[in-house]
C-alpha cells in the first residue's frame, strides 16, 4: 500500500483503502499501479487516499501476468508484462476512464518491478533470463547481446526476480546487479551500460559484464555520485 511522507514526523499508510501494489507511479496527476496478475489501478486527482472501485483496468487480454508501470512523460505510462508492453494514455471523461491501454510489443518483459530502470524517458530493464531491454514509449531493441550469453549461462533463475537497476546521470550509466549461480540470491553479478550520449559525439551503447565482490541490495533507484535514492519496489 502506499506511504505517505509530508517531509517531517513519520511516514504513514495512506488512508482510503488503497489496493496492495506491487509496482506505482505517477501520471495524469494521479496514482496508478498493478496489483498482480492483471489488474491496474488509479486514485482520484491529486489524491493518494480515494482509490474508488471503479478505477482499475484489467489487462487479462493477453495471458501473461503484470511486472511493473513506468511513466510516459507526464501523461502516459509503460506497463510492463512478462510477455508484452503496453500503453497507458491518460483521456478526458470520467475517473473510471481516465486511462486507456493498448498493446505495443510481445516482448519479453522484465524480471520484475526493481529490473526496469527509467534513464531520462528511455527505459532500459532485464529480463529474466539476463537478456537487456531498451524501450521509449514507440521503439524497442535489445542491446548488450554481446554479453548475453554469459549472463544467461550464470544467472539463478531461482532469485531472477531480485534483479534490479539503477541510473547515474553523472556518469551517463545504467548498472543491472543480479544473482549468479552459487551466490544464495546475492546479487553479485554486474553489468554496465554506457549510454549514448545526448551530444551524439557517442551514438551506441557498450557494456561491460562484471561480478562485484559484495551482494548488493534490492532497492536501489538512482545512483547520484556515491549517494542511493532508495524506493520499494520489491
Amino acid at each position: 500500500s502506499p506511504i505517505l511522507w509530508d517531509g517531517g514526523g513519520n511516514a504513514t499508510l495512506a488512508a482510503g483503502s488503497p489496493p496492495v501494489m506491487s509496482d506505482i507511479e505517477t501520471s495524469f496527476d494521479r496514482f496508478i499501479g498493478i496489483v498482480r496478475p492483471y489488474d491496474i489501478f488509479w486514485s482520484e486527482l491529486l489524491s493518494p487516499e480515494s482509490w474508488p472501485t471503479t478505477n482499475v483496468r484489467s489487462l487479462a487480454d493477453t495471458p501473461d501476468t503484470l511486472r511493473a508501470i513506468r511513466n510516459l512523460g507526464t501523461l502516459g505510462v509503460v506497463v510492463y508484462k512478462a510477455k508484452s508492453i503496453w500503453i497507458g494514455q491518460a483521456q478526458g471523461g470520467v475517473s473510471s476512464s481516465a486511462f486507456a491501454f493498448t498493446l505495443s510489443k510481445f516482448v519479453d518483459g522484465p524480471s520484475g518491478p526493481a529490473a526496469v530502470v527509467d534513464a531520462d524517458g528511455t527505459h532500459y530493464y532485464m529480463t529474466n533470463t539476463g537478456r537487456i531491454g531498451v524501450f521509449d514509449g514507440a521503439n524497442h531493441q535489445w542491446i548488450a547481446d554481446g554479453i548475453w550469453h554469459a549472463i544467461r549461462g550464470n544467472i539463478d533463475l531461482g532469485y531472477q526476480n531480485l534483479v534490479h537497476g539503477v541510473y547515474d546521470a553523472t556518469e551517463n550509466i545504467v548498472v543491472f546487479w543480479y544473482p549468479k549461480i552459487g551466490d544464495a540470491g546475492q546479487l553479485k553479478g554486474m553489468v554496465v551500460i554506457n549510454l549514448p550520449e545526448q551530444a551524439g559525439l557517442v551514438t551506441t551503447h557498450a557494456a561491460f559484464n562484471g561480478t562485484g565482490s559484495f551482494g548488493i541490495g534490492a532497492a536501489l533507484s538512482t545512483l547520484t555520485g556515491l549517494t542511493a535514492i532508495v524506493v520499494a519496489r520489491t
